[in-house]
Parts: C-alpha cells; structure tokens; sequence
C-alpha cells in the first residue's frame, strides 16, 4: 500500500521547500512558486503527512503566518509549535503544494479544484496535527450534552506563576484545574490520584525536575499528554523532554502565549 505522501504526490502534490530553525525561530525555505496563489499545501515529515490546508494567499504569505502568527491565530500558534517541537528533535519538516492546473468549469464557473479536494484528503488521510485540532471540539448543537471540561493539573515551584496560570486557564469553562504542585514529586503523586487529560509542567523545579517527573507520568500512563514549557531553547534539553515522553515542549515568552497554544491545541 503506497504512503499517504505516495498518495499526495500521485494526485499532483509537489515539494517546495522545507522549515528550518534559526535562533529558535521556525522559518520557511521556499525554493519555488513562491509567489503562486489558490495552493493546497501540506507539512510532511517523510513518509507521515502531518497537515494540510488552503489558502489564496501566496505561499510565501501563508507560510510567514506559521512563522510569526498572531495572538489570535490559535491554529497557527499550534501548528507553528508543531512544527517547532519536530525540528528541535531534529526531524525534518518539508513543504508540499498542490497547484490546479487543469482550469476545470461547471456551466461556465471556474472550479477550485484545490479547495474541493482539501476536506476529502483531510478525511481518508487524516493528517494528525489537523485531526487533533477536532478533538473536545465544544457541540455546535447548544441544545446538546457539553463537552466535559479538560482536567489539568499545574506544575510549577513558584506559586505567583502557578497562581497565574491558574487564574488564566480557570476563566475558561471547557478546561477544569484539578490540582497544582511545586515540583515533581508532588506532581506524579496528583496523577496518580486524578489521572487528568493535561499536565502543564515547568522544567526546572527542586526534588524531582519536569523532565523527570514526565518519564514517571508516562510510566503510569503512556498515553498522558504532557506539555512541558519553559522560556529555555537548549536543544540537548529540548530533546531530552521529548525523549521522557512529553508531547509538546513549548518556548513560551509569556502565559498568554502559553494559554494561546493550549486553546489552539484542543480547540477550544
């Protein structure tokens, strides 16, 4: 069975280019069709397509979004992030794109081959980083059960910044604290005892570090979501986190950039 970039490629998808990292940032090389519009495009990291999307900007436009999003491009801020977390491990991210070249009409209207095929490929090849975005998606229907909120537990050795973070996270009805520890010791134990969606955990912490603590919520249970932040961009460390288990280590300059990721990462 070919790959789904096998799959991608077959139906016209072709590289363009690839993101690198320089001082921490995440930046696009764009080798051609830079300046094409009314593109699919999607972020391979070979053979696994991670994301597709459209857009009818220039590729060099769209591609600049994920490098610099704004406050309120919560998908941006995820995938930028995303593609942040790879490159620090130093897995490569390549650029694909699918440009319409057959002109297609229906009764004299120009047809956007591009925007029709997205949602088809998005659902038989379900690329992880936009089948993620769908996940505790609040019901459309406002008559329906709620979703439950996402249980979090706070791991940080200053209270001021738990306490923030907290009072940040808390203003939010979908997300539930449902404990706060000072390193991470106590913060294997609150697993233990509330077993939660989220762990939000800090990276140096006194007794037991987050890198540390990561490795024994994940011995419990390998499936924990762990998402490690730290205004830190040591690659060595960066790659230790995630070789302890932690699904995103996020650089984070501020908690509202922290807040931004995590409403992007589940939708919210």
């Amino acid at each position: 069975m070919p790959s789904n970039l096998a799959r991608l490629v077959s139906i016209g998808f072709i590289k363009i280019g690839a993101w690198h990292l320089e001082d921490s940032i995440i930046k696009p090389r764009i080798d051609k069709h830079g300046t094409s519009t009314g593109f699919l495009y999607a972020f391979v990291s070979d053979p696994a397509v991670l994301y597709i999307g459209k857009s009818t900007q220039t590729i060099r436009k769209r591609m600049y979004q994920y490098q610099r999003p704004g406050s309120s491009q919560r998908t941006n801020i995820r995938v930028s992030s995303q593609i942040a977390s790879l490159l620090q491990t130093r897995r490569s991210v390549d650029i694909y794109i699918f440009i319409d070249t057959e002109g297609l009409e229906h009764k004299g209207i120009k047809v956007n081959l591009a925007a029709g095929l997205e949602d088809n490929l998005i659902s038989e090849i379900q690329p992880g980083w936009n089948i993620m975005s769908k996940k505790h998606t609040k019901p459309k229907n406002k008559s329906a059960t709620p979703a439950k909120p996402i249980s979090v537990i706070v791991v940080d050795d200053i209270s001021e910044t738990r306490k923030r973070i907290i009072e940040k996270f808390t203003s939010y009805g979908d997300i539930s604290i449902v404990g706060e520890a000072r390193n991470g010791s106590d913060a294997v134990d609150l697993f233990r005892k509330y077993n939660p969606d989220v762990v939000i955990m800090d990276t140096h912490m006194p007794e037991m570090d987050g890198i540390s603590a990561t490795e024994a919520i994940i011995r419990i249970n390998p499936k924990a979501i762990v998402i490690i932040f730290s205004i830190h961009d040591d690659p060595d460390f960066i790659r230790r986190a995630h070789r302890a288990g932690a699904s995103y280590y996020c650089i984070i300059p501020d908690l509202d950039a922290l807040l931004s990721f995590f409403l992007s990462f589940f939708a919210i």
